[in-house]
């Protein structure tokens, strides 16, 4: 499995999630996910997308061709997280009001294929913010979905992190 994180611009506020990756998941290559300017941080590899676009249109381009195992972070963890994987599911989501996505578990690039097209089609402001969030909750809800996807219960995942 990977650790990839979303980090253009200042990569800085990035340093912890890095450091607790390191310190609780040892082994595990951690990605920086981010485009061809912004430096990439010590402990990670950088995976460039060139070109301006939105923040949420680059981050779901990214996750788009990740294949396997994939924890896409936005905070640091407090324990070893890989043993989510031994379940089976397309994509894991901790619950909370709508879905919580500072922790997502991917092993489906395809998902996000799928979620890329209507992400491009919102307004420009969604493209930047949580506008994937928005479609990948309501992709989520949807009984009929050809993913599978797997809902985490936040405290269980959160009380570790």
């Amino acid at each position: 499995m990977h650790i990839g994180f979303f980090a253009v611009g200042n990569a800085d506020p990035a340093k912890s999630l890095v450091e607790s990756c390191q310190k609780h998941m040892p082994g595990v290559r951690i990605f920086q996910l981010t485009d061809d300017k912004t430096p990439c941080l010590d402990g990670a590899i950088a995976i460039r997308l060139e070109g301006r676009m939105p923040a949420g249109v680059r981050r779901v381009r990214h996750y788009a061709v990740l294949k396997g195992d994939w924890l896409f972070l936005d905070v640091p963890i407090k324990k070893d997280l890989r043993s989510i994987f031994n379940g089976t599911f397309d994509i894991g989501l901790c619950d909370g009001n709508q879905y919580d996505f500072s922790m997502v578990f991917s092993r489906c690039p395809r998902y996000w294929q799928y979620i890329l097209p209507y992400l491009l089609n919102m307004p420009e402001k969604l493209q930047q913010g949580d506008g994937y969030q928005m479609l990948a909750t309501e992709l989520a809800n949807q009984a009929l979905s050809e993913f599978s996807i797997k809902v985490f219960n936040a405290p269980d995942i959160f009380g570790a992190v």
